[in-house]
C-alpha cells in the first residue's frame, strides 16, 4: 500500500548524500523509491502531478519511508519547497548533511565541470554562479524549515562525521528514524560519488564544449560521446579547484556569517569537529 514518506534526506549537494541513499535504502525498516532525487517539492513540473503521483513512488510500507533530493535546500533558486514540504508532509522528519562550505563548493564545481557543462575555470565560475556559494550556505537553507517547524524533527550531521565514524553515525541516524540501529547494510564500508570516479573535460575539450553546435554533437550522439570521453577528457586535479586568495577571502567572509546564522539557528555547530 502506497504511502507519504515520513522522512526526507534534504541535502547538501555533494555532502554525502548519495552514500546515506545507498545506506538507507539496504535497512529492511525503509522503504525508499528506485530513484534518488524525485524533487518533488522543488520541480515545478513534478510539483503539478500532485500528491498522489508523489505518493504513488512510495510503493512499500515500512516503518520509515522516505526520500533524498538534494535540491530541497536550493533556496534560492526554489524558494517554495520548505513551505510546501511542510504543508504536504506535517510532522516529517528531515536529515540535512553539511560539509565544510569550501569543499563543497569545489566539489560541485567538479560535477559541473563533469556533468554539467560547466567549462569556465573555478574564480570565474564562483563568482558569475551564486549557486556554488549559497548551496553551501547552511544557516540560509535551513532557516526557512527551522521557522516552520523548529529543531525537534530536524537532524544535522556533517558529511566528515558520516565518512569518519560511520557505524556510530547511522546508528544515530537510525535512532532518529525510529528503526532498528544494531542492522548495518551490506556495503556501508564504501563512499560512493566519489571524485576518483568522474574525468573533467582537458581544457581543448572545454574550448569545443562551448560551441553549441559541438555540444549537441556531443549530447545527441553516443559515438561522439564516446570519443570525447575517450579523448578529450581526464581525471580531476587538485589544480581544477584551487581558488585565488581573492575570491577565498570573499566568500570566506559570506560562510563566516552564515556560519553564525546556522549556529544560532541549531544552539550548536555541526561542523566543528571538522
Amino acid at each position: 500500500m502506497a504511502m507519504l514518506p515520513n522522512f526526507l534526506v534534504i541535502g547538501a549537494m555533494k555532502a554525502g548524500t548519495t552514500s546515506l541513499f545507498s545506506y538507507l535504502e539496504g535497512h529492511p525498516d525503509v522503504s525508499m523509491p528506485w530513484s534518488k532525487e524525485l524533487d518533488f517539492f522543488s520541480n515545478e513540473d513534478r510539483w503539478t502531478l500532485g500528491t498522489a503521483w508523489y505518493e504513488a513512488q512510495f510503493p512499500d510500507e515500512a516503518l520509515a519511508v522516505g526520500e533524498a533530493s538534494p535540491n530541497y535546500t536550493k533556496r534560492h533558486l526554489f524558494p517554495e519547497t520548505a513551505e510546501r514540504i511542510i504543508a504536504t508532509l506535517p510532522g516529517v522528519r528531515l536529515i540535512y548533511l553539511v560539509r565544510d562550505p569550501i569543499e563543497r563548493l569545489q566539489s560541485m564545481y567538479v560535477d559541473m565541470l563533469a556533468y554539467g557543462g560547466e567549462t569556465r575555470a573555478i574564480d570565474e565560475a564562483v563568482r558569475a554562479d551564486p549557486d556554488y556559494v549559497l548551496t553551501s550556505c547552511y544557516g540560509y537553507q535551513l532557516e526557512p524549515f527551522v521557522e516552520h517547524t523548529g529543531t525537534a524533527n530536524l537532524l544535522v550531521i556533517s558529511a566528515a562525521k558520516l565518512s569518519d565514524d560511520r557505524f556510530v553515525t547511522m546508528r544515530e541516524i537510525y535512532r532518529f528514524l525510529g528503526i532498528d540501529d544494531d542492522y548495518l547494510p551490506a556495503g556501508i564500508d564504501k563512499d560512493i560519488n566519489t571524485r576518483a570516479e568522474k574525468r573533467v573535460a582537458r581544457r581543448v575539450g572545454r574550448r569545443l564544449l562551448r560551441n553549441d553546435r559541438y555540444r549537441s554533437l556531443v549530447d545527441a550522439d553516443a559515438r561522439w560521446s564516446r570519443l570525447h570521453h575517450a579523448c578529450l577528457t581526464r581525471p580531476p586535479r587538485t589544480s581544477d579547484v584551487e581558488l585565488s586568495a581573492d575570491v577565498l577571502a570573499e566568500i570566506g567572509e559570506r560562510f563566516a556569517e552564515d556560519g553564525e546564522l546556522l549556529r544560532s539557528l541549531l544552539g550548536h555547530d555541526p561542523l566543528a569537529s571538522t
